[in-house]
């Protein structure tokens, strides 16, 4: 009896001191596989280019230290250690590999774990941002991530990225590069890869899936591009600015028809005609909000395409051009007291004449007055000999000076007033590398 009682007593201590042992070890703050989030290394493949990997992880590390107050490590896969690990991608773990060794889509995204690790996986860059929200919303919750989290699925078809605060315009321009040849050049066809118009319109349809703008200004637009992508864009709730069934509109300005009425569009070729592809054209838009009665005039064009090496007074040729689209749009200035936008291709760095000539007329470019700065150039290695890649053709600069399509705001006196960016980003997943050397742009705009 006296054993039995001594048994128990050692039991209840035992009892009270594991108690006290896992009052002591359990994790303070947010939890993953019953760690603490402070424990863990955010893991990146080697063999990505830093866009899609080191820099992709140090954003993330960004997001959970601005959201949980905890700064993680960020590693390659090409270091042993012996932290748990958060794995971002396609790295050399067997974990991560378990997704990338099955077939999936550019959409498909899965989270595995094996009890120590989590591996984040994605087909392509916002497929791998889906799961990587998920792990944060988990996070959130007051259980945090146990083992048994493993969501799954695609994210074909859904509105990825939301709005700035007050933007009750997003627009995006888009230059969706002239190929209309029925053959694979040798580069793309070596590497399993297409770009013809079928496969490029459905790139540029997934974009505007993601992005939703209210707005969306294309160039180098060929009709047999119109003739894939205006049904996508129709069956989505766009509507043209322009009829071009007698002219087609190579710079043409699509809108969704359940938030504007058009008050007046207008579509002038470029001069002088030597220095014009025929593409070089501007179309001009007068919008009106069907609930606000509010309205914005939106320019969208693409100037002659070469500069003075190519061809002599190419560069003062654009300069002209643009002369010529500041005059449509005081033109129109004299019958609407309205915010004014240019946007397009204008061939030319900040830095140039004829982005020069712009800003002398009033224009300032959206990322400068945008909280968000994306100064990247978004102009890189798209071409049917070389095909396509991250290298920048002009690289990266300072306020954004050596991007080529742009953003404009204009009638900047009243500008403040009456109208205020929000947001200014280029889109630039590695998916949409192959379908032009230009990255697409979008604004975030506040018409007021």
């Amino acid at each position: 009896m006296k054993q039995r009682l001594l048994f128990m007593r050692l039991a209840m201590v035992g009892m009270a001191l594991l108690m006290a042992f896992s009052a002591f070890a359990a994790p303070k703050g947010k939890t993953l596989l019953y760690r603490s989030l402070s424990d863990f290394v955010l893991m990146y493949p080697t063999a990505s280019e830093p866009e899609d990997g080191k820099k992709v992880a140090e954003y993330f590390a960004r997001v959970i230290e601005k959201k949980f107050d905890v700064k993680l490590e960020v590693v390659s896969d090409s270091l042993r250690h012996s932290q748990p690990e958060i794995m971002l991608g396609q790295t050399d773990r067997g974990l991560s590999q378990r997704f990338y060794d099955a077939p999936h889509t550019l959409y498909d995204y899965a989270v595995h774990t094996d009890g120590r690790n989590i591996a984040l996986c994605g087909g392509g860059a916002w497929a791998l941002e889906k799961s990587f929200r998920l792990l944060l919303a988990a996070l959130d919750s007051p259980a945090g991530v146990g083992r048994d989290f493993s969501p799954s699925g695609s994210i074909q078809g859904e509105y990825l990225f939301p709005r700035a605060d007050s933007c009750n315009l997003r627009l995006l321009t888009q230059n969706v590069w002239r190929y209309d040849g029925d053959t694979i050049p040798k580069w793309w066809r070596m590497r399993r890869k297409d770009c013809r118009n079928a496969f490029r319109a459905n790139g540029y349809a997934d974009v505007v899936t993601a992005y939703r703008p209210d707005v969306i200004a294309l160039q180098e637009y060929s009709p047999k591009m119109k003739a894939l992508l205006e049904p996508v864009l129709t069956a989505q709730g766009y509507v043209k600015a322009f009829n071009d069934s007698l002219q087609h509109n190579f710079t043409p300005i699509y809108y969704l028809a359940d938030k504007f009425d058009v008050v007046r569009v207008d579509v002038e070729t470029l001069l002088p005609p030597e220095f014009n592809t025929g593409m070089n054209t501007v179309t001009s838009a007068i919008l009106r909000f069907k609930k606000s009665k509010r309205m914005v005039a939106i320019l969208n064009t693409q100037l002659w395409n070469h500069f003075d090496k190519d061809k002599k007074g190419s560069n003062f040729a654009k300069v002209d051009q643009v002369k010529q689209i500041v005059a449509t749009a005081d033109s129109l200035k004299r019958g609407f007291d309205i915010p004014y936008i240019v946007c397009g291709d204008l061939s030319s760095t900040l830095s140039m004449l004829p982005a020069k000539q712009l800003m002398a007329a009033s224009y300032v470019p959206a990322v400068w007055k945008s909280p968000s700065k994306d100064f990247r150039s978004g102009y890189h290695e798209c071409s049917l000999k070389n095909g396509y890649s991250r290298a920048q053709r002009f690289k990266d600069a300072p306020k954004g000076m050596n991007a080529v399509s742009h953003i404009f705001i204009g009638n900047i006196k009243e500008a403040d007033r009456t109208l205020k960016v929000q947001g200014f980003g280029r889109i630039m997943p590695e998916f949409v590398l192959p379908l032009s050397p230009f990255a697409p742009c979008y604004a975030d705009l506040w018409v007021r």
